[in-house]
């Protein structure tokens, strides 16, 4: 019996955990991964990209913005010169990764933006925007 359970723990230890903690990366890889895309999408005026990293819902919510064509020009204008960096990854609630991310404008103004990423069936795709 004792033995039984030192092989257990051993197995735990030496398999299941570190199974879990490269899934749990590649999620956060995955929804960092996703911001990415979506903000250089944003800097490049390209909202037809923009929609495509967004859930559903947030597509309905979005669409008559990022389908109006002057919208694409003031993101570009707007952008100008800006670069963006990921600050920081964690999960949440439901397992939806929050991803925290730093706007650095040209003249140095600085935004920060969290999105919320979930993953259905491997496929990120952002839920909401702060």
């Amino acid at each position: 019996m004792y033995t039984k359970l030192i092989q257990i723990s051993f197995w735990l230890i030496c398999f299941l955990i570190p199974m879990l903690e490269n899934a749990h990366a590649a999620e956060i890889n995955g929804a960092e991964n996703v911001v990415e895309n979506y903000m250089q999408a944003l800097i490049e005026g390209d909202t037809t990209a923009a929609l495509s990293f967004l859930s559903a819902n947030l597509v309905d919510e979005k669409k008559t913005l990022f389908n109006n064509p002057a919208y694409s020009q003031q993101l570009r204008v707007a952008y100008v010169g800006a670069e963006f960096e990921i600050v920081s990854s964690e999960f949440g609630v439901e397992e939806n990764v929050f991803v925290e991310t730093k706007i650095i404008l040209p003249n140095n103004d600085k935004i920060i933006v969290q999105f919320e990423v979930e993953s259905l069936a491997s496929v990120h795709s952002i839920i909401a925007e702060q």
